[in-house]
Order: C-alpha cells, then sequence, then structure tokens
C-alpha cells in the first residue's frame, strides 16, 4: 500500500465511528444481559408478556439500551461508509443507508417491551383482557417489525462486506465476518415460516459484533496510519 492511497483520508470521521461503534456494541452487550432475564417468544405472546409484566426493571431497561444502542450504530455506519468511499466504493453507501434503515426500523420498535412492562403491567397482573389484549398486540407488532428490520440488515451488511472486501485496507477476515452476519440476520428473519430459524439470532449477534468491534478497532487505527504513510 502507498502513501497516495492514504492521503485523502480525514481520520475524524473514522475515529468517531469507531468511538460509536465501540460504545454502542458494549450498550448492546450489557442489554442482552437484560433481556435474558424475560421472555420474549412469537410462539408464547401471551406469556411473554405475563413475563415482562412481572420484570418490568428488565424489559425496560432492555428495551431502551437496545433503542439507544441502534441509534449508537449510525454513526459508525455512516464512517464506514465514508472510509470505503474514499476508494469510491458505492457499494458501501448502499450498505450503509440499509444498515441505517435497519436502526430506525428497529429502534422504536424495541421499546415495545418498555410499553408493556411499565404502562400496562398493572392491568395485565388485574387479569385485565383490554391490557392482555394490547400488550400481546403491540409485542406481536414488534416480532415482525423485527424479523423485517434483519432482513434490511442482511441485505446491508452483505453488500458492506462485498465493499470492504474491494477496497483491500481492511484486514481480510473483516468481510467474511459481514457476510456470515448478513446470511444468519437473514436466516433469523425467515423463522416466521421456520421457528427452528430463531437460534440463528444468537450466532448472528455474536458475529455482527466481531465484525463491528473487528472494524472500530482498524478505524481507530486509520489515524495513526495515514500519519505513516504521508512520512
Amino acid at each position: 500500500m502507498n502513501a497516495d492511497d492514504h492521503r485523502t483520508l480525514d481520520p475524524v470521521l473514522p475515529r468517531i465511528a469507531a468511538i460509536f461503534g465501540l460504545a454502542a456494541s458494549i450498550v448492546i452487550i450489557v442489554a442482552v444481559v437484560f433481556v435474558s432475564q424475560i421472555t420474549v417468544s412469537s410462539d408464547d405472546l401471551a406469556g411473554s408478556v405475563q413475563d415482562m409484566a412481572h420484570h418490568r426493571f428488565a424489559a425496560g431497561a432492555s428495551a431502551w439500551l437496545f433503542a439507544l444502542a441502534l441509534i449508537g450504530f449510525v454513526p459508525f455506519f455512516l464512517g464506514l461508509a465514508a472510509t470505503l468511499g474514499e476508494r469510491g466504493s458505492g457499494l458501501g453507501w448502499i450498505g450503509a443507508a440499509l444498515l441505517i434503515a435497519f436502526a430506525v426500523m428497529n429502534a422504536p420498535a424495541n421499546l415495545a417491551p418498555f410499553v408493556v412492562a411499565h404502562h400496562l403491567a398493572a392491568g395485565i397482573k388485574a387479569g385485565d383482557p383490554a391490557a392482555q389484549a394490547v400488550a400481546e398486540g403491540m409485542l406481536g407488532l414488534f416480532l415482525v417489525v423485527d424479523k423485517m428490520a434483519h432482513v434490511v440488515f442482511g441485505i446491508g451488511a452483505l453488500l458492506t462486506a462485498r465493499a470492504m472486501a474491494a477496497d483491500g485496507r481492511f484486514p481480510r477476515w473483516l468481510p467474511p465476518v459481514a457476510a456470515i452476519a448478513g446470511i444468519l440476520m437473514i436466516l433469523f428473519a425467515l423463522s416466521l415460516a421456520v421457528p427452528a430459524l430463531e437460534l440463528a439470532i444468537g450466532l448472528g449477534s455474536a458475529f455482527t459484533l466481531l465484525w463491528i468491534i473487528g472494524s472500530s478497532l482498524w478505524l481507530l487505527g486509520l489515524k495513526r496510519a495515514v500519519a505513516l504513510a504521508s512520512r
């Protein structure tokens, strides 16, 4: 790689992207700790609603943390696309647009458990059928939006992986990790028709975090690479 490959790069945006990527990844991990305490299942909406009503703090905390983390990923997606754009890759920007669409779709949808736990819990605990029905409807809608959003994420991740591979500056293992994450998220979305594919979300999330954290650490080192290359 020669110095001219780096001189057009602005190190500020990649560093900001990296900071948001790492911070949002930490928030996601904390959110997973909270959500593990409650049941969120499309096969048992009634049971899930009851569980959220009885674990209000865990449901509310996980809902807000997931929503904040998803919004926090937006600067990361933009910074990554801008870095890829330095090599003239339009795929990076298309991928970023889809990944941002995923965050915008899913962030408000993830607040459904908070509404159930904090605004409908009293009625659910008292056996109010109206509160139970509203809560189940909200949770069901959230799960459908979540699956749709993961299709968008999967396509965006695949396009971004292709752009990263074509760029040539990233570690060779990062594009395949992003591609695997995208494929697994699409498989998770198909669990609406094939419930067994629900298990793909765990592995898909792990690959997604590995991709984002790895990319963020690389972006943090970009400023140093620019300085060295311009000498």
